[in-house]
């Protein structure tokens, strides 16, 4: 049963509310100041405390961005490890933003590098087992050379009780307005061109409201549509809940997640196959 796994989580650091006995902050609060004025030493440090509390349990879970340092020890225990993977792999990411840069008429912008897809080759060849959050993910993988038997499916969810503004049922009535929200980095890896041109099209009756730092290449392209009054953009938002209300859909596409990270609703996406439930294609969007 899973209420009786023993698990623990270990991170650098974690809001206070966080802390816990499953969950260890590795850096001490009282040396945090100094430690994150070196960017490795949080990671060194979380590293070091997760390898020190493996001899305790019967598996590893990695989530993206350990060193290769932490691989070769892990990989010196006699304990499966997991890995998380988010995207799909470097080396169709790279293709997918060449490609998606190129259609702005901009030089590629992402720093993803052949050897970069190379190290992420290598790395989670160390690794049991990895998770792909969708089928495109598991295919980039494959197209990578890892064994399919390796490639374990998964999915992401979200919990409505962080969001308590939410109706249960929702649906798009273009009589009332309504806020379309989307938080992250606006980039071209996130997709914000595309949704910003979606937004334009379907002259749908509310409000866009965009939270997160921008892109210079979004504001170069995009900078018109940014500007209507329709399109809210907020640097920054400390508290996400209270952007959502009652009449709020979420809004994603990520080039390199293949799928929106949580396929429920409220959730409205251009991505492919998702977006006809709520978007009739070519009247109010596009695929």
């Amino acid at each position: 049963m899973l209420q009786d796994l023993d698990v623990r989580i270990v991170a650098p650091s974690c809001e206070a509310d966080l802390r816990s006995e499953k969950f260890i902050e590795a850096v001490p609060k009282f040396l945090q100041s100094v430690c994150y004025k070196f960017p490795r030493v949080p990671k060194f440090i979380a590293e070091k405390r997760f390898v020190s509390l493996l001899s305790g349990f019967d598996a590893a879970y990695l989530f993206p961005g350990c060193s290769q340092r932490l691989l070769e020890s892990l990989a010196k225990s006699d304990r499966p490890v997991f890995m998380e993977r988010i995207n799909c792999h470097t080396g169709t990411g790279k293709r997918i933003l060449d490609e998606a840069y190129g259609r702005l008429g901009l030089a590629p912008q992402h720093g993803v590098t052949a050897e970069s897809a190379a190290r992420e080759t290598e790395q989670l060849n160390m690794v049991d087992f990895v998770f792909c959050p969708s089928l495109e993910v598991v295919k980039s993988f494959v197209e990578a050379g890892l064994p399919s038997e390796k490639l374990i499916r998964s999915s992401y969810g979200w919990s409505p009780d962080r969001f308590p503004g939410l109706a249960d049922e929702q649906s798009y009535d273009e009589a009332k307005p309504c806020t379309f929200l989307f938080v992250g980095y606006l980039c071209v890896r996130k997709g914000t061109h595309l949704l910003l041109r979606a937004w334009e099209k379907a002259r749908l009756n509310g409000t866009l409201v965009l939270c997160g730092n921008i892109e210079p290449a979004i504001e170069q392209t995009c900078g018109k549509i940014l500007s209507r009054p329709d399109v809210i953009w907020r640097q920054r938002s400390p508290d996400v809940g209270r952007c959502i209300g009652k009449r709020t859909y979420l809004s994603s596409l990520a080039l390199k997640k293949a799928v929106p990270s949580s396929p429920t609703k409220p959730w409205l996406t251009v991505c492919r196959c998702w977006c006809r439930r709520w978007v009739p294609e070519g009247l109010r969007g596009m695929k």
